[in-house]
């Protein structure tokens, strides 16, 4: 899309389809920044299977954009994968015009995955020099074609047309930007899906450092779901019984008194159950701070 024509748009919006969830927030510009008008939340309910999935998708995103002006607005979603990354790097300096080029070769040295059926944009931060030598600084960002197809296969479906993809640390980049943008602080940020866990570090407004962390929402709704014995026999809780305990009570703080949740386990034991998966968090979280 030409930039006029995203001057000219009225609404920003803000979507993310997640692995559990369908988030929107809309937008209106306006004199002064950007004020929010909407919010909303849907629970994906379908089963694990394609098309089941993408059909309830489709039908959340058609109830979420009713009543949205698309031509008055511009759509920016956030897009994840495995392989959905982005990386601080430095580039030689040269003409914008060859920068692509220079950047499309040296990528597959950013990255700890081949990058050949991948896309990749980039956005030139500032200038810096080392050593006596001027190069750009460039936040790269790579996403598989497969999983840009499929967003934008879904998207259309819904009658949807994105304006532009976002990763999650870029998305946190922005947060940072504008939410806490004292000069030289040092923020992290840890964003807890349901299949991958984000961890990005900021050194004021710039992006130092990003990794998906291997311990997810799911590993903690699975670890509540074992065999556990009591004075009221065998407890056995369902993925959807456990899911339900973790959003209402969260993670039981230790040398609390002891309560019974919907009659079936106690927060000992749900800490207990937690345990493992949110010492794994912990420990990779602490290599990340360590690198």
């Amino acid at each position: 899309m030409e930039p006029l024509a995203i001057l000219k748009k009225d609404y920003i919006i803000g979507l993310d389809i997640g692995a559990s969830s369908v988030k929107i927030a809309e937008f209106r510009k306006a004199e002064g920044g950007l004020y929010l008008i909407k919010a909303d939340l849907r629970e994906i309910k379908a089963p694990h299977d394609d098309a089941s999935r993408e059909k309830e998708i489709i039908s959340i995103l058609r109830d979420l954009f009713k009543g949205i002006d698309l031509k008055k607005s511009r759509v920016i979603v956030n897009i994840n994968c495995p392989k959905t990354s982005i990386k601080t790097a430095k580039a030689p300096y040269m003409p914008r015009a060859e920068l692509r080029n220079g950047i499309n070769l040296e990528a597959k040295n950013y990255f700890p995955f081949p990058i050949n059926d991948s896309l990749l944009d980039y956005e030139i931060l500032g200038d810096v020099v080392e050593k006596g030598v001027r190069k750009y600084e460039v936040a790269v960002a790579v996403s598989p074609k497969k999983t840009v197809d499929r967003y934008l296969s879904l998207l259309g479906k819904a009658g949807i047309k994105p304006d532009s993809f976002i990763p999650c640390p870029s998305a946190l980049q922005r947060l940072a930007e504008h939410s806490y943008s004292k000069e030289g602080k040092t923020l992290c940020f840890l964003v807890i899906g349901e299949l991958y866990t984000e961890l990005a570090i900021f050194k004021g407004k710039s992006l130092m450092f990003s990794r998906k962390i291997p311990v997810t929402g799911r590993d903690l709704t699975k670890s509540m779901t074992g065999v556990l014995a009591s004075d009221r026999g065998k407890i056995e809780l369902s993925m959807e019984e456990a899911e339900k305990i973790k959003r209402e009570v969260g993670i039981p703080g230790e040398g609390g008194e002891a309560k019974i949740i919907d009659g079936k386990i106690s927060t000992v034991q749900i800490l207990s159950m937690l345990r493992a998966p949110l010492e794994r968090l912990v420990s990779e979280v602490e290599r990340c701070f360590d690198y």
